[in-house]
């Protein structure tokens, strides 16, 4: 008996073997990718009272009428500690999920947007919401820093072609110094109750505030979501109140969107640690060196030998790879008003400053304790200087100076 011309002959030829590897690796790559990114991936039309909701009591209007006029936003999708330059907007979803979730930073500028409405999806058009009647609640407690607040909410039915008034000069500046036009009729009309915990700014009338800050706190309250949101903007009159707004309290960096409060965060993930600067090139190395290990091992010769490393491995070498990236992507000179800032937060905490204190009061605080210990040296002089750094050699030369100051500060307080 002889044997067939394909006698011996694999069960699958090794194209196809190689082209069953190369989709399989890549469709896992894929899924692992995809998964690590699906929460970032949400485009957050769920029809919240968020920035990233285009319903009618979400702010996406918002956050897209400041992005049309230049001015920085940003979509913030975890509750950060660190300090932040411009203005951080919560939208809380109701009275109870601010005051649950965390402490506000009192040297952080903050706006807070009172929820007013319950809301229910649409089930015939996805994105959208129905009223289902106001929040029962009237007081609306939360933290800032190791204080709490309580403030009180009333509501009046049929407001028809309401208008501001400025109560402070800051109230003037947002409209002009004086009344707004009228802003059309406001279904259930939310304000804030006369009090000792809010300084007004914009008012109907004595007894009804509806923009005011906490006293002693870089905190701004908006009572009534109705003149900010979706629907509120369609009106222009108050579009051109909600910019004006906010592109003067937000004092020149960007005004911040938080969602984080209804869900839509970015949580941690090694996945995506890995597949992100700085650590991308480590991966992207692994990758292409596992591929070359691979086709080594396919087709090897000669005896193995034994590679010395040649780099130097651990914290610091990762350190200094992530400096040389930032160097060489010219980058430096942007950190110093940020360091500056870290150092401004270090010297209050050591010497105690406190926390009712506003941005310019801190300052001059700041200023006056500095003065005392070192006579020759002008700390907001320093910060002033950390916004026209234009080089390496003048980063360094400014952050040696604020370190010095901070330590000379700290040790003084030991």
């Amino acid at each position: 008996m002889t044997k067939g011309p394909n006698a011996g002959a694999g069960v699958f030829s090794p194209v196809v073997i190689i082209t069953l590897i190369i989709v399989g690796v890549f469709t896992f790559a894929a899924f692992v990718v995809l998964s690590a990114y699906a929460p970032a991936l949400r485009d957050g039309n769920d029809g919240g009272a968020h920035a990233l909701s285009k319903s009618a009591t979400g702010f996406a209007a918002l956050h897209s009428l400041l992005r049309a006029a230049d001015k920085p936003t940003i979509i913030q999708r975890n509750i950060s500690s660190e300090i932040t330059d411009g203005i951080i907007v919560y939208t809380p979803p109701s009275f109870e999920a601010l005051e649950a979730e965390h402490s506000l930073d009192p040297y952080q500028i903050s706006a807070i947007i009172l929820p007013k409405w319950r809301t229910g999806p649409d089930p015939f058009r996805g994105g959208w919401v129905r009223k289902l009647g106001t929040m029962s609640d009237t007081d609306f407690t939360f933290s800032v820093g190791e204080q709490d607040y309580t403030v009180t909410v009333g509501r009046r039915e049929n407001e028809r072609d309401i208008f501001l008034k400025p109560r402070d000069a800051f109230g003037g500046a947002i409209i002009g110094g004086r009344s707004t036009p009228p802003l059309g009729a406001i279904d259930q009309l939310q304000f804030f109750e006369p009090g000792d915990v809010i300084k007004p700014i914009l008012i109907a009338d004595s007894n009804t505030i509806l923009v005011g800050k906490l006293k002693g706190e870089a905190v701004y309250l908006i009572a009534d979501p109705d003149f900010f949101n979706t629907h509120g903007l369609s009106d222009l009159k108050r579009a051109e109140l909600a910019f004006a707004f906010f592109n003067h309290v937000r004092v020149g960096g960007p005004v911040s969107f938080d969602v984080a409060l209804h869900g839509i965060e970015r949580s941690r993930n090694i996945i995506r640690l890995v597949l992100e600067p700085p650590l991308l090139a480590v991966s992207l190395c692994i990758m292409f060196t596992t591929v070359l290990l691979a086709f080594r091992a396919a087709a090897r010769f000669g005896p193995a030998r034994s590679d010395v490393a040649v780099h130097e491995f651990g914290k610091a070498a990762l350190a200094d790879n992530a400096a040389a990236l930032m160097r060489m992507a010219g980058r430096e000179a942007e950190f110093a008003p940020r360091y500056a800032a870290v150092i401004k937060r270090m010297i209050a905490r050591a010497i105690g400053a406190p926390r009712f204190l506003s941005a310019q009061d801190l300052d001059q605080f700041i200023e006056r304790v500095v003065a005392a210990k070192m006579e020759k040296i002008s700390f907001a002089a320093l910060v002033r200087k950390t916004h026209d750094i234009k080089s390496r050699e003048d980063l360094v030369n400014i952050a040696e100076k604020l370190s010095r100051v901070k330590k000379e500060i700290a040790r003084e307080r030991l």
